[in-house]
């Protein structure tokens, strides 16, 4: 039993409840500081997993344009294999005005993608983290 009388220490005995002072190296918080802690970090961990969304969201627009790039690319090689084939005016009329309406809705659905990418950058600024932006 003497070893178990070493490992006791004196009780400070104060009237008013108060907690002891803290030692050096102890850290002591009370109830309303951790509940801001806590409030602080779930904030900050919802404003990156929004952050990292939107950045999910830029890079997948990133890939749409490229393509989109793509596509309109190889229109441009189809229309002027149409232009150089012999054709008949009967056939060479509806073929121009399929690639070029083709042309048109694809340039009309890049213009919406940018102002998206646009809208989804300001908003990825607005962040209270910065990222990577588009193009960069």
């Amino acid at each position: 039993m003497p070893d178990a009388a070493r490992t006791l220490s004196a009780f400070d005995f104060r009237s008013d409840f108060t907690a002891p002072p803290a030692e050096a190296g102890d850290v002591r918080l009370s109830a309303d500081e951790v509940v801001a802690l806590i409030a602080k970090v779930r904030a900050d961990t919802l404003a990156e997993i929004s952050r990292q969304e939107v950045q999910e969201t830029l890079d997948r627009l990133d890939r749409v344009s490229a393509t989109m790039r793509e596509v309109l690319s190889d229109l441009l090689k189809v229309m002027q294999l149409l232009d150089s084939a012999a054709f008949d005016e009967a056939t060479s009329a509806p073929l121009r005005s399929t690639v070029t309406s083709l042309a048109q809705r694809l340039l009309d659905g890049q213009g919406d993608l940018f102002g998206l990418t646009r809208d989804l950058s300001e908003t990825l600024d607005n962040a209270p983290k910065a990222g990577r932006r588009m193009g960069q």
